[in-house]
């Protein structure tokens, strides 16, 4: 349970009766699973005493709050096991006591204030906020509430204002302002007065130290040393023979308060120095803002803070577990660089672009953000290229989006501040993004010489030589922040086949059936689960007694045969399924990945069902929008209505977003998702069940990269249980897909062997380049086209800059990880002029201009496949006028991608979203079935960007009817059709689109005698193609409609049918044309236009935009 952080901690407790720091984590998390225990039907009593706890809690606690100069780290790390023991002792007793016996006793043991129970949590918070664990400080006081602090004792006034101050402490939220209750002072006597005054002078040092940290005062007032300086005068230390303290409970408390303020105060976001550019005081505003409702930074952010700040004036290199804070890293520094230009956020994934423009617009303002969505492809639209990029401003895209900002506009960069990358591991993925990444990081760091670069993720582990390439690429000191801490502790445990009971249940079965007829040949019969969990974190400890088998009451089915053997066929979903029902139902919020395939997911989900959940007005606008878009009803809707959501690729985002909504406001008590989407996406949860250790898998990996995903996939899993402010520990388990069985903690070593990854603290590996063999050919003299892997292509395009600026090639070529991982800096003129000799000698034999190399890179393109389609292109247009319209042009380039060999088409369309049985699959084949094939691949893409819903796209792909089945299997037609659309519509043809568009604009600029002199209306249609392409319109008319924020298509084409555009326009005039009457729509203004379906529409997209 215990993750790296914790260990470090843990590792500076003081000797404690002759305990070990492994006997102590023993101890809590055995005594957290017997508080657990109920929440999977477990019957079993752990060996765990709530005297024991409190007694290890009483012993630590003494040496964090009395030693006068004890190290900060030793402090800490007492408060925190402290904390621990109390709260989870707290746990247990509830547990323990029966509803009798809590009826007797009313929780009528008192101690200070109220019942000792509440200040169990109350003390137990403040050693939380000792130990630098805000969020679990303020989870542990959640549920106080006025009629827990109160008593009918004459200082039970003052003490309940008072202890009301000290619970808005913990919880970071001030309490009502309120006078303190005022005393007869001639009713009572001295002890009770000095008692009274003691209560109110706590109230107010702590009122002033909250104030003062949500910067709601000025001047620090001190507060620690204020309490502090009460408790002196309650004892004299001096004195011989030692005395014990006056008013000892009201000491005690003293020492805890001064301790948790001079710890909060040391993270304090209103100590963090303001830019010295900050003439506009936008800093200041932000802390104010920020203090409202997080004034303390956790461990990552302070030392990004004390290392970088004022500025930033150096990189740094974030490596940091899951749910540590990385956001708030990243929110610090774009406070302070947004002062002196502008910021670039890059992330994998455009639904992480998508989260991270909600985050970072809910903390600077929604103007402040713009998010591009989209892929890289070529376009020369205004709006679209990033041409207009203002000081002060947030832009948030995918590295693929960013590299188009870097080839239409790289100018704009020398105002760039600040390049913030989130997942930064994505530099290390091989299959091309990872190319794309690092050299969009190497010219960031060319073009923008000022700028600061902050790399952020959990799954790097050599941050350190990340750091060093930034230094020696820029000339600028990095820091390395390797942080391990984690504000929650996950419990790792491994489900399987409780042995002796489901030994019992399959004989009780075969006795059944051995009375059966002869034809029946299996008998069915529940069995039930049982848990082998961890105690130490990391399954990496041989001993025994670090494991501990828990049994629940979960069954899952089986079947015996005739010969007495168990048939576990289909064990994994039904087991995980049944995993997360019973989480479900006892209070939990579950994440469930099935890795393995994106159908698991529905068919685990049919398993599952909670109470019918709420409606929320988003989730139906998003859903109403999907089902426009699919022509079928959503299959996502009746899990939905029944609290399971779903998150896969089978889904369109409309489905996606609308499952994520529906998770992060408790409307679904479970999620199942596919394990990438665990990479990014930040969702409150306190349990994560992996249904099954494969991935799906490229079928180009090798068996170790696929290992290293699995690996990655998984632990990234696991580190999504557990979310601060939902719950301070959480449990993740794993459901191996062939059925293990367990009788004891004696099983740990052999269960391992089906989950390997479990023994890993996390899931950071070491980052090599995608540039590494490319480096590595060119300083050898074998560098060649033809034997280039596809992300050297993309590398090779990327690096032809215009007019063969051989300048730019080696700056940013000599900024790269793989020319510094190669150490061969001063070999960079010999790397790019290997790169440009290869180039050139590849042009000239292709019999292609030289300026082919430049339009390769504006499109992103590989080289030879561009070179191909300038060949084809000229020749088509040589020959035949060019096409008028955006259907027409769409049409030309499926006709020059039927003449690309195979080979080349793979490279340029990768096969993988048409799979092996689809109409298009044969687009590949050299034989009778490719004409068909580019037949129905016609046929589908007019169907797309003519607006028709998906099932009437899958018409043209699914290789068997399709008669509205809205079913997400693996034989059914959307899940096929969403990928094509997704991967090839809206990623692939896109970047083809642009490589015409960039052949034909640089071929009238550098060819002026060729075919490339166009009639206008066939240049601005070319224009339109790429984002016509992706976004599924098939006129300018339609796709004004897209650009003005209509994001679903069919919508778009609907409010196009609706409302006709004014002739004359051009593109960007009729996207503000379009832009103004979806207002009026939005706000009624132009009532009796639409029928009551194109109502329910409008009022659909105003309610999603409106949600972002």
């Amino acid at each position: 349970m215990f993750n790296r952080g914790i260990n470090n901690l843990l590792a500076a407790l003081p000797a404690i009766a002759d305990l070990t720091v492994d006997q102590i984590r023993r101890i809590l998390t055995t005594a957290w699973l017997e508080t657990t225990g109920p929440r999977l039907g477990a019957d079993q009593r752990a060996a765990a005493s709530v005297e024991m706890l409190r007694r290890l809690a009483t012993a630590l606690e003494l040496h964090a709050i009395l030693p006068l100069q004890a190290e900060q780290l030793v402090v800490r790390a007492c408060a925190f096991v402290a904390a621990e023991a109390l709260t989870i002792a707290h746990d247990l007793a509830n547990a323990d006591e029966t509803d009798e016996q809590l009826r007797a006793s009313n929780g009528s043991r008192f101690w200070l204030f109220g019942p000792e129970r509440s200040f169990e949590r109350v003390e137990a918070a403040l050693l939380y906020l000792i130990a630098g664990y805000d969020a679990n400080a303020a989870l542990t006081v959640a549920s106080i509430g006025a009629g827990d602090v109160g008593d009918d004792s004459p200082e039970g006034p003052i003490a309940t204002w008072a202890v009301r101050r000290i619970v808005g402490l913990c919880r970071l939220a001030p309490a009502a302002e309120v006078a303190a209750p005022a005393l007869d002072q001639e009713a009572h006597p001295t002890r009770i007065l000095v008692r009274h005054e003691l209560w109110r002078r706590i109230g107010v040092h702590v009122s002033d130290h909250l104030d003062w940290l949500m910067v709601r005062t000025g001047a620090d007032p001190n507060a620690g040393a204020a309490l502090r300086s009460l408790a002196e005068r309650l004892e004299n230390r001096d004195q011989v023979p030692a005395r014990p303290a006056a008013h000892p409970d009201l000491h005690h408390l003293l020492l805890l308060l001064a301790a948790a303020c001079d710890e909060t105060g040391s993270r304090a976001l209103r100590a963090v120095p303001p830019p010295p550019q900050d003439t506009g005081d936008l800093f200041a505003a932000y802390q104010r803002d920020r203090a409202a409702s997080r004034p303390l930074l956790w461990p990552a952010a302070q030392e990004y803070a004390d290392a970088t700040l004022p500025g930033p004036e150096v990189h740094a290199v974030v490596a940091v577990p899951t749910n540590s804070g990385k956001s708030s890293v990243a929110e610090l520094a774009i406070s302070q660089a947004l002062c002196r230009g502008w910021v670039v956020y890059l992330a994998p994934t455009n639904a992480l672009v998508g989260q991270i423009r909600r985050q970072v617009a809910d903390v600077f303002g929604r103007a402040t953000v713009r998010e591009f969505l989209g892929g890289a492809e070529y376009t020369q639209l205004i709006g679209e290229s990033l041409e207009q990029i203002e000081d002060r401003q947030v832009l948030v895209m995918t590295p693929e989006k960013c590299s188009l900002a870097l080839r239409q506009n790289p100018e704009a960069f020398e105002k760039l501040a600040l390049c913030v990358f989130d997942e930064a591991h994505l530099l290390g993925d091989r299959a091309g993004r990872g190319v794309i990444a690092e050299l969009v990081i190497a010219e960031i760091m060319h073009r923008a010489r000022q700028a600061r670069l902050l790399l952020m993720s959990a799954l790097i582990a050599n941050p350190s030589d990340l750091g060093a390439w930034l230094s020696q690429a820029t000339a600028t000191p990095t820091v390395v922040i390797n942080e391990p801490w984690r504000p929650t502790r996950t419990l790792r445990a491994i489900a399987g086949i409780d042995r002796d009971r489901g030994n019992a249940a399959a004989n009780a079965a075969y006795q059944q059936l051995r009375v059966l007829p002869p034809h029946r040949k299996r008998q069915k019969f529940n069995t039930p689960i049982a848990l082998l969990a961890g105690l130490q974190g990391a399954w990496a400890s041989q001993a025994v007694n670090d494991y501990t088998l828990v049994q629940t009451d979960i069954e899952v089915p089986a079947a015996v045969t005739r010969n007495a053997r168990w048939d576990p066929a289909g064990y994994c979903t039904p087991a995980t399924a049944a995993i997360v029902q019973r989480l479900g139902l006892r209070g939990d919020k579950i994440l469930a990945f099935l890795p393995r395939s994106k159908h698991d997911s529905f068919h685990a989900a049919g398993m599952t069902q909670f109470a019918a959940a709420p409606t929320d007005s988003t989730v139906e606008a998003l859903l109403h929008l999907a089902e426009l878009e699919l022509g079928v009803s959503s299959a996502l809707r009746a899990h939905l209505r029944h609290g399971v959501a779903v998150h896969t690729s089978a889904l369109l985002r409309e489905e996606q977003r609308a499952s994520e909504i529906a998770f992060e406001r408790g409307l679904a008590v479970a999620m199942y998702a596919t394990g990438t989407m665990a990479q990014g996406l930040n969702l409150p949860a306190t349990a994560v069940v992996i249904g099954g250790t494969e991935i799906g898998y490229d079928n180009t990996s090798t068996a170790q990269q696929r290992r290293d995903q699995a690996r990655a996939q998984l632990l990234n899993a696991i580190g999504r249980a557990g979310r601060a402010h939902i719950a301070p520990r959480s449990m993740a388990i794993v459901v191996p897909n062939r059925a293990i069985v367990l009788s004891s903690s004696a099983d740990a070593q052999r269960a391992v062997r089906n989950a390997e990854f479990l023994q890993d603290e996390d899931a950071s590996s070491e980052l090599s380049s995608a540039l590494d063999g490319l480096i590595r050919d060119a300083l050898s003299g074998a560098l060649t086209p033809e034997d280039m892997t596809a992300a050297e292509h993309t590398a090779f395009s990327f690096l032809a800059f215009e007019d063969g600026d051989e300048d730019d090639t080696a700056q940013v070529m000599s900024k790269t990880w793989a020319v510094h991982r190669a150490g061969a800096q001063h070999r960079v003129p010999e790397i790019t002029n290997a790169i440009t000799v290869t180039g050139n000698t590849f042009i000239h034999s292709a019999g292609a201009p030289a300026w082919v190399a430049f339009a390769a890179h504006q499109s992103g393109i590989a080289l030879p496949e561009t070179a191909t389609l300038y060949r084809y292109l000229r020749a088509r247009l040589e020959s035949t006028a060019a096409p008028g319209t955006i259907t027409s042009w769409a049409d030309l380039m499926l006709d020059l991608l039927e003449q690309l060999p195979p080979a080349q088409l793979r490279r340029i369309l990768p096969s993988t979203p048409y799979g092996d049985a689809s109409k298009l699959s044969n687009i590949f084949d050299t034989g009778a079935a490719r004409t068909d094939a580019w037949s129905a691949y016609r046929a589908a893409l007019r169907s797309w960007m003519s607006g028709e819903p998906v099932i009437a796209v899958a018409d043209h792909i699914h290789s068997r009817s399709v008669a509205g089945n809205a079913k997400r299997g693996p034989q059914d037609p959307l899940p096929r059709a969403i990928t094509v659309t997704s991967d090839a519509f809206r990623f692939g043809l896109p970047l083809i689109a642009g490589a015409l568009t960039a052949i034909v604009m640089l071929g009238q600029e550098r060819e002026p005698d060729g075919p490339w002199a166009l009639p206008a209306e066939a240049v601005r249609a070319l224009n339109l193609l790429p984002l016509a392409v992706r976004s599924g319109a098939d006129t300018p008319d339609s796709l004004a409609w897209i650009r003005a924020g209509v994001h679903t298509r069919v919508a778009a084409h609907l409010l196009d049918d609706l409302l006709s555009a004014p002739p004359g326009q051009s593109d960007d005039q009729l996207r503000r044309w379009a832009h103004g009457r979806l207002m009026e729509l939005y706000d009624s203004s132009l009532p009796g236009l639409a029928t009551t379906t194109q109502a329910a529409v409008i009022s659909a997209l105003r309610i999603v935009r409106e949600a972002r």
